[in-house]
């Protein structure tokens, strides 16, 4: 199972096989997962996680980019008011003309000008996942599970970077268990609720060549 942050929904998404969130589990503010039915208080800064079934992928993905890149050709947009949707939605992890996180990859010299392309690492993100970019599950020998994506590993140390951006260095030894998940930590629906002039803005932001800030 894997846990990322939507920053749509602004919650954590637990994905599993199964149907349920059956092992209550928690995480804090560090990524820290845990699991179990004690009568243990969550510590300071826990967010319950919300469970969900795995996604088997963007449902009619070519359909979608057909209806957006339509949506696109009718009007222009406006990059001033797409700058506003894209830090609302990608920038906790993403970097575009010098702001935004350090989870996923900077974007700004990303391909985005090929729509179909961007619309497909959009709407089905573990599609294709970048290099350097696949998500794991760091297991360590005292029970912590940590999720994100390997930004160091060697005979002496292993560093995850979590989805606050932050890298955990990690001795060799403390680690027991590194697994990849073969999804991406980038959740579907980031498009989700946008109206069409909406979608606009947001695309006539991502796809410009330079920075719109007013």
């Amino acid at each position: 199972m894997v846990w990322r942050y939507h920053p749509v929904s602004r919650e954590y998404e637990l994905f599993s096989e199964g149907s349920g969130n059956v092992f209550g589990l928690e995480l804090d503010g560090e990524g820290r997962l845990f699991s179990g039915t004690t009568d243990r208080r969550p510590a300071a800064g826990t967010t319950r996680a919300r469970s969900i079934r795995r996604r088997a992928g963007c449902i009619d993905c070519a359909g979608r980019i057909r209806q957006i890149e339509e949506v696109l050709r009718k009007a222009p947009g406006n990059p001033y008011v797409g700058e506003a949707l894209f830090q609302q939605r990608c920038a906790a992890c993403h970097r575009l003309f010098f702001k935004g996180g350090f989870v996923g990859p900077d974007l700004t010299s990303y391909q985005r000008d090929h729509l179909g392309t961007l619309l497909t690492s959009i709407l089905d993100p573990s599609a294709e996942i970048r290099e350097g970019y696949a998500s794991v599950e760091v297991e360590t020998r005292g029970g912590r599970i940590l999720a994100g994506f390997l930004t160091h590993r060697e005979d002496r140390q292993t560093t995850p970077r979590g989805l606050d951006g932050q890298d955990q260095a990690l001795p060799a030894a403390e680690v027991l268990a590194v697994r990849p998940t073969g999804r991406s930590l980038m959740p579907e629906g980031l498009l989700d609720g946008l109206s069409d002039q909406q979608l606009r803005d947001f695309f006539a932001y991502w796809r410009s060549s330079q920075p719109f800030s007013r």
